[in-house]
C-alpha cells in the first residue's frame, strides 16, 4: 500500500504543474459544484484521452481533487490505462481501492479483468477471479465471459483445463446465468475447443436466445473437432428456424467438410454458397484451394487462383501458402517454388507451404533439403523451424509411406528442444498406420498424456484404430473405442469396420454393429460398409439383406459422381442416373473398351466390379 500512495505522490508532482491539451484545472469550478459534477467532469476528460500521457494528467488532478476513492472513476481509470497497453498502472489504480469499494464494485472488477485478458495476462486473470469470489462478488453477464476466455487461454491441457472450465460452468449455474447468451457463447466455444460437443450442444440447446454467432459457434465447434454431418445438421436447422447462415457460417461449414475430407461434398457447398450470392474471403478460399488436389481438379483450383488474384486476395499469406500447397501437390513445384519467391515477408509458415509442397509431391529428399535450410543464416531473418515446420517434415514422410524417417523426424524433433502438439500426433500416428509399425504407434499413442500431457482428440483414435485395425488387432482396436471419453464420430467408427472389410471379418463387424447400434445403426455409411463386409465374404444373401434394411430406413448414400474432359467439355456421371444426352452411346463404347482393358489387367475384376456396383 505503501508503494501505491509513494506512485500517486510521485503522479501528483510529475503531472499536476503540468499544462494538458485537455486543458484540464485542478480549479474547483471547472470540476464543477459537487462531487458529482468533478466526477461527470474526469470521466468525460478520460473518455476523451489520445495518449497515455493525458490519462496520467487526469489521474493526477483526480488525486489532487480527492477523486480516485471513486469505484466508478477507478473503473474509467483502470480500462484507459488498459488500452493503452498500461497493465501496471491499472493494477495500481485497482490496488488503491479499499476492500469495500472492492466487494461492493462488480464494474471496478470488469474493468480489472477486462484489462488482463486483454493484455494477454490470463493467469493473473484467474487469480483475481478467486479474490472476486472470496469477497463474496459472484460475478454476471460480463464477469464471466471474461472468465471463460482466460480458462481457454491459460496454457493447462487436458484433464485439467477441462476440470478448470467444469468448475467455471458450476459458477455460472450459481450466479443464476445459465441461459445468459454472452456466457452461453463462450461456454460453447470453450467446450468445443476441448472436444466436448455433447457438454458444448447441452449449453446451445438451454439457451432461451440464439444469435447467429451462436449458430456459428455451433457450427465452428463441430468442424474443429472434424463431425461435418453435425456441422450441416446444425446448418440445416438454422435454415429452418429463420436464421440466414452468413460468411463465417458458410466458411465453418467448408472447413468441417474439408477437415473431414469430404472434398466433393466441400466443392458442392460452395458451390452451393455462390449461387445464393454469398461472397468470399480469404479463409474460404484457402478451404476451397486444399481440396482440389484431392478431387484432381487443378484446372478448377487454377480458376480460383485467377480469382484470387482479381479480388485483390494474393496479399493474404494464408492464400498464398494454400496456393503452393496445391501447386505441389499437382507435382508443379517450379509454379509452387515461384510463389513462394514472390511473397514479400516470408514466415516459417510460409517455408513449412513450400516444404509441404515438395512432400506431397514425392520429393522427400528436396522436401527435407529445404527443410535444413532453416538451420542456415539466410533463414534467421524468420522465426526458425517451429512446431508447424517439423510436422509438415513428419507428415511428408508418413503420407509417402516412409514410417521409419517420420519416427527418426520426431525423435529429432524432440530432441531440438520443440514439443510436438496434437497435429504432431495425427501426423505421425498416421505414418505408423500406414508402414504397419504397431509398437511404435501403440507406444506413441500411450504417451500423449502421461509423456506429453496431450489429451486425444477424435483424430488420434481415428489413427489408433486404424493403426491396430489394420494389422489385425481388431479386439483392442474395439477396446480403444469403447474407452474413447467421447462418442465416436464416423471417422472412428469408419476406421473399426474399415479394418472389419480388410480382414473379412464380418462376425466382428456384426458384434461392432451390435454394441454401437445407437451410433451406427442410422447412419448410410454404416450400412454401406457392412454390404460391402458381407460382400467380400461372399455373403451375398446378407449383403442384399443389409441393402434392403437401408431402404426400408430411408437410408441414401450421397451418390458418387465422376468427371471425364473432353475437348474442353465436362461430362459429370452420377452413380444411379441414366445417359440423355445425344452422344451417350459413343460415351458406352468407351466405357465399354475401358472395361475390356480392365478385364484383361485382373482376373480379380470381377469381385472387384461387384464390390465397386455396392459403393
Amino acid at each position: 500500500m505503501r508503494h501505491v500512495r509513494a506512485s500517486s505522490q510521485h503522479l501528483i508532482h510529475h503531472y499536476a504543474s503540468k499544462p494538458s491539451r485537455l486543458s484540464v484545472s485542478s480549479s474547483p469550478r471547472y470540476f464543477g459544484t459537487n462531487r458529482s459534477e468533478s466526477l461527470d467532469s474526469l470521466d468525460g476528460l478520460l473518455r476523451g484521452c489520445s495518449r497515455v500521457q493525458q490519462c496520467q494528467q487526469v489521474h493526477a488532478q483526480a488525486t489532487v481533487t480527492g477523486s480516485t476513492g471513486s469505484g466508478f472513476l477507478a473503473s474509467q481509470l483502470v480500462s484507459t490505462y488498459a488500452r493503452f497497453g498500461r497493465l501496471l498502472d491499472a493494477q495500481m489504480v485497482f490496488d488503491s481501492q479499499s476492500q469495500s469499494d472492492c466487494s461492493s464494485n462488480p464494474i471496478l472488477w470488469n474493468s480489472i479483468l477486462r484489462a488482463n485478458v486483454s493484455g494477454e495476462w490470463y493467469e493473473n486473470a484467474l487469480n483475481l477471479y478467486a479474490r472476486m469470489r472470496k469477497f463474496g462478488n459472484l460475478g454476471d453477464g460480463f464477469t464471466l465471459p471474461l472468465v471463460i476466455r482466460a480458462c481457454r487461454n491459460v496454457g493447462c491441457q487436458g484433464r485439467k483445463s477441462s476440470r478448470l472450465c467444469q468448475i467455471v460452468h458450476c459458477h455460472v449455474i450459481e450466479a443464476g446465468l445459465r441461459t445468459h447468451l454472452h456466457v452461453s457463447n463462450e461456454l460453447i466455444g470453450r467446450y468445443a475447443k476441448l472436444g466436448r460437443m455433447v457438454d458444448a450442444r447441452k449449453v446451445f440447446e438451454r439457451m432461451r436466445v440464439r444469435t447467429t454467432l451462436s449458430w456459428n459457434m455451433m457450427v465452428s465447434g463441430y468442424s474443429f473437432n472434424c463431425d461435418a454431418v453435425a456441422a450441416l445438421d446444425i446448418f440445416r436447422r438454422m435454415e429452418t428456424e429463420g436464421l440466414e447462415p452468413n460468411l463465417v457460417t458458410w466458411t465453418s461449414l467448408l472447413s468441417s467438410h474439408a477437415r473431414c475430407g469430404l472434398s466433393l461434398e466441400t466443392m458442392k457447398l460452395f458451390s452451393s454458397m455462390r449461387k445464393k450470392g454469398i461472397g468470399v474471403n480469404g479463409e474460404a478460399l484457402a478451404v476451397i484451394l486444399s481440396v482440389c488436389p484431392d478431387l484432381g481438379a487443378f484446372r478448377i483450383g487454377k480458376a480460383i487462383h485467377c480469382h484470387v488474384i482479381k479480388d485483390g486476395f494474393q496479399d493474404y499469406l494464408f492464400v498464398n501458402h494454400s496456393l503452393i500447397c496445391l501447386y505441389g501437390k499437382s507435382g508443379n513445384v517450379t509454379e509452387a517454388q515461384t510463389l513462394f519467391q514472390e511473397i514479400g515477408n516470408k514466415n516459417t509458415v510460409s517455408w513449412n507451404a513450400l516444404i509441404t509442397s515438395y512432400a506431397d509431391a514425392g520429393l522427400c529428399d528436396e522436401a527435407f533439403g529445404i527443410f535444413s535450410q532453416m538451420e542456415r543464416p539466410v533463414f534467421e531473418r524468420t522465426e526458425g523451424k517451429d512446431v508447424i515446420s517439423w510436422n509438415s517434415i513428419i507428415k511428408g514422410f508418413g503420407m509417402h509411406g516412409l514410417g521409419i524417417k517420420a519416427l527418426q523426424m520426431f525423435d529429432r524433433m524432440i530432441t531440438s528442444g520443440h514439443q510436438p502438439d496434437g497435429i504432431t500426433f495425427v501426423a505421425i500416428l498416421s505414418a505408423c498406420s500406414h508402414a504397419g509399425l504397431v509398437d511404435q504407434g501403440r507406444l506413441l499413442f500411450n504417451n500423449m498424456v502421461s509423456k506429453y500431457g496431450i489429451e486425444p482428440g477424435m483424430e488420434h483414435y481415428a489413427c489408433t484404430v486404424d493403426l491396430l485395425g489394420r494389422s489385425g488387432f481388431l479386439e483392442e482396436a474395439s477396446e480403444v473405442v469403447k474407452k474413447m471419453p467421447m462418442e465416436p464420430n464416423d471417422c472412428v467408427l469408419g476406421a473399426l469396420l474399415n479394418s472389419c472389410k480388410m480382414h473379412t471379418n464380418t462376425t466382428f463387424a456384426e458384434n461392432v454393429v451390435s454394441r454401437m447400434s445407437s451410433l451406427v445403426s442410422e447412419s448410410p455409411w454404416s450400412c454401406t460398409l457392412m454390404m460391402n463386409i458381407y460382400a467380400g465374404s461372399g455373403k451375398w444373401e446378407d449383403s442384399a439383406k443389409e441393402r434392403a434394411s437401408a431402404r426400408s430406413k430411408g437410408l441414401k448414400k450421397a451418390a458418387g459422381q465422376s468427371w471425364i474432359e473432353v475437348k474442353k467439355k465436362f461430362h459429370k456421371f452420377v452413380a444411379g442416373d441414366c445417359l440423355e444426352e445425344k452422344n451417350s452411346g459413343e460415351i458406352f463404347r468407351v466405357l465399354g473398351g475401358l472395361t475390356n482393358q480392365m478385364e484383361d489387367i485382373s482376373d480379380d475384376y470381377v469381385i472387384f466390379l461387384k464390390l465397386m456396383m455396392l459403393d
